[in-house]
């Protein structure tokens, strides 16, 4: 029997208007109805500007992707990383207490200072080991 490949990512959104998914008609009618309402409320010449760059970023973020992801997670990762405290502990899971890691003072010991509990075999071992024969 050959093998065959299995598609992995097939979870696909549903399309709503024409080529279009949920999220992008969303993304494009708030995106219009600000432009639509700086139209009406700021000086004619100031809206043109204005509403060139909120149509830009709904453009984007309606269709924009980088490396197959949407530019709108892109841009809720980074903002949640803006506004997320920076305490990184290794090994934290989510619920868990961490703790803060205190100074510790490290005492240097003697080089010929060897705590070894010595039974048979293993004191031996450690004879030959210091004395190199």
């Amino acid at each position: 029997m050959p093998l065959v490949p299995v598609p992995k990512f097939i979870e696909m959104e549903t399309k709503i208007v024409g080529p279009l998914v949920f999220r992008q008609v969303v993304f494009i009618a708030v995106t219009l109805g600000i432009c639509f309402l700086l139209m009406k409320i700021a000086p004619h010449f100031f809206s043109y500007f204005i509403a060139a760059g909120v149509l830009g970023f709904g453009l984007a973020l309606a269709f924009l992707k980088i490396e197959d992801i949407p530019f709108s997670e892109i841009l809720a990762g980074g903002i949640g990383f803006l506004f997320s405290p920076r305490k990184f502990v290794w090994g934290a899971k989510k619920g868990e207490a961490t703790y803060a890691f205190k100074e510790i003072e490290v005492k240097k010991l003697k080089k010929d200072y060897l705590r070894v509990k010595r039974e048979g075999f293993l004191e031996k071992v450690i004879i030959k080991v210091k004395t190199k024969k």
